[in-house]
């Protein structure tokens, strides 16, 4: 769905600030907290989820979906393609997880609430969603062909909407890799880095505690 060059500048900044605050923490401070985290796991157990920060070893599903499922403010996704949107590709327990995401986005979006979802994915037709295909092909994953089902699933979702809820639910198309896969809800974020050969799902994930909604 396109909209005006004025909430497409306004979505950039917006995921531009939050990144950048978030990076900085992750790029510096991941290292020495996953290491910190599992020492304190084997010695006290699990790390509280509301920590300023967190890591997982993998995309936090079940962290994910609680927080969609209560969310008042916010939904925000960046990445190349997003496996949590690709419920056709997924067997067993990883289709329920990324079902029960989809389902917790359609009721968000249905609701009777001022919630926004902006989703910003790569362009199918870009160089960089080609040379990306092209280093996930050992996975099977060709982000061209899943941000193809990404879009059919979200305007499916966006044509079944009451014409109000329309302009709650915001996509947009980047033709250029972004800094990193960034799945906000309200005031927390999970970040995950690209890395080669492994897709932002498998890919170790930072938590992290935004300032401000």
């Amino acid at each position: 769905r396109h909209t005006g060059r004025g909430q497409w500048e306004g979505f950039l900044r917006g995921v531009a600030g939050e990144v950048g605050g978030g990076l900085l923490v992750a790029l510096f401070l991941s290292p020495v907290f996953l290491a910190i985290r599992s020492f304190a796991n084997e010695k006290f157990g699990s790390i509280a989820e509301y920590a300023p920060m967190a890591g997982y070893e993998r995309f936090p599903y079940l962290k994910f979906i609680e927080r969609l499922e209560r969310c008042d403010d916010l939904v925000r996704i960046m990445d190349t393609s997003s496996s949590v949107l690709d419920v056709a590709s997924a067997e067993g327990e990883k289709a329920d997880e990324r079902r029960r995401c989809v389902n917790a986005v359609r009721n968000l979006l249905v609701g009777d609430n001022e919630v926004r979802v902006e989703i910003l994915l790569l362009d199918p037709t870009s160089d960089a969603a080609r040379q990306r295909s092209a280093d996930l092909r050992g996975e099977g994953i060709d982000v061209g062909v899943v941000v193809g089902r990404n879009l059919a699933l979200l305007n499916g979702i966006r044509h079944r909407l009451p014409e109000g809820a329309r302009s709650k639910l915001l996509v947009k198309l980047y033709n250029a890799t972004p800094a990193c896969a960034y799945y906000r809800v309200d005031d927390r974020a999970s970040i995950a880095f690209y890395a080669l050969r492994t897709s932002s799902e498998r890919g170790a994930h930072v938590d992290v505690a935004l300032k401000e909604k």
